[in-house]
């Protein structure tokens, strides 16, 4: 698996939520959260924990590890 660059990172949480969500707002109402916790993950200022993780990674239909991958590259 390549690793992203934090733009590449961005990029692609930004592309899932948009084709699962529509919205980063319609993301954190769907998660129970105020829609600037989704902007903070997005642009790397929230570090989810563990079960927000696994919450995230079934909400977005992503497979963990690329999911990982995109967290930790934002979050550099």
């Amino acid at each position: 698996m390549k690793i992203m660059t934090k733009e590449e990172a961005r990029a692609r949480l930004k592309k899932q939520i948009k084709a699962e969500y529509g919205t980063e707002k319609s993301f954190a109402v769907a998660m129970g959260w105020q829609r600037q916790k989704a902007s903070y993950l997005v642009n790397g200022h929230y570090v989810p924990n563990v079960r927000e993780v696994n919450q995230i990674a079934a909400a977005l239909r992503m497979d963990m590890g690329e999911l990982l991958n995109a967290l930790l590259a934002v979050g550099e």
